[in-house]
């Protein structure tokens, strides 16, 4: 709001931006062309343009701004490579007591014993592997637990034991007796793991859609195996009368929503896409600001770091080289 307020700020809305499009000598990009509300093809010019559409989107633009070559940036073949997500593993514990998860935040508490780090993340804990931040949860929406037990297994197991819908919307089960964990762990950044272009789907633009090609590491299976029974050990404590683990079905795709990786930064043009500010090593004015630039995925949520990468970028636009100095460093 304060930057729209001072006149200087636009935000174009249900726009969706098709390609970055370069100079002709390839080293800048010149204008971002889109698609407005009407289906208007438009135009932009800008001096520096910044990508920020998460991971997976970003370097799709950038392959869909070069479809007759490798992708924007991409001399080092590096570009939507890498690409990681959390492996998330998750124990459920059923309490006797009615835990309320309805009435508040799901998420909002957990603990990083299991991180693998020592405090204030320095080095490498002596005891404990690199695993991941454990967070909290219940079941915390009504909404869509009632709607579990609209399914005809929910009303034949309410016939079964004697209760009407009502009551069993009510009583709720699997709402107000689960305390869940979910460990999100660090995924082993691998050049197999990537974001490509689909030669067959498109759009309704009619353009190629994402296509990710992903297998999971033995680093975070091996961290998963040693840490889900110490999941179970602590709901126990807590008071579970039963606890048990998610199933892992290596055939189905990540469902985190914390996607890293495919524009990863680094000091060597070679083996990265952008430097340690962002900014595409082969093109002059293009940054990206979001979780594409990490070269790992960390045993933590993303945002924060997103956040601070995305301020040091902003910093270094405006004052070349001090970007640590205008953050207050």
């Amino acid at each position: 709001r304060k930057a729209l307020l001072t006149g200087n700020c636009q935000v174009r809305y249900n726009c969706f931006v098709r390609r970055l499009v370069r100079d002709s000598r390839g080293k800048r990009v010149v204008a971002v062309e889109y698609v407005d509300d009407t289906g208007a093809v438009r135009s932009l010019a800008a001096d520096r343009v910044v990508l920020a559409a998460s991971a997976i989107e970003s370097a799709r633009l950038c392959f869909l701004s070069d479809p007759d070559g490798p992708g924007l940036g991409n001399g080092s073949d590096q570009l939507g490579r890498h690409l990681m997500f959390h492996f998330q593993s998750t124990s459920i514990g059923i309490f006797r007591q009615r835990l309320h998860g309805e009435r508040g935040q799901s998420v909002t508490g957990g603990f990083s014993d299991f991180r693998g780090v020592t405090e204030g993340g320095t080095g490498l804990h002596p005891e404990r592997p690199l695993g991941g931040v454990i967070e909290f949860g219940t079941s915390s929406e009504p909404i869509r637990s009632a709607k579990e037990f609209l399914r005809p297994e929910a009303i034949e197991f309410a016939q079964l034991v004697g209760l009407s819908l009502k009551q069993l919307l009510i009583e709720s089960p699997f709402q107000q007796h689960l305390a869940v964990m979910i460990m999100q762990a660090e995924d082993a950044p691998q050049p197999a793991n990537r974001v490509d272009l689909d030669p067959r789907v498109r759009d309704v633009f009619g353009l190629p859609v994402p296509r990710v090609t992903y297998r999971n590491h033995r680093f975070e299976l091996d961290a998963a195996e040693l840490y889900k029974p110490k999941m179970l050990e602590v709901m126990e404590a807590a008071g579970a009368v039963v606890g048990f683990t998610q199933p892992f079905d290596p055939a189905s795709p990540p469902d985190s929503r914390h996607v890293m990786g495919g524009l990863r930064m680094g000091s060597d043009p070679r083996t990265s896409v952008c430097d340690a500010f962002g900014k595409f090593h082969e093109i002059d004015n293009l940054y990206a600001a979001d979780g594409g630039v990490f070269p790992t995925g960390s045993g933590d949520n993303p945002t924060l770091t997103i956040i601070a990468l995305a301020l040091r970028a902003a910093g270094n636009m405006v004052s070349p080289g001090n970007a640590e100095r205008l953050l207050g460093r």
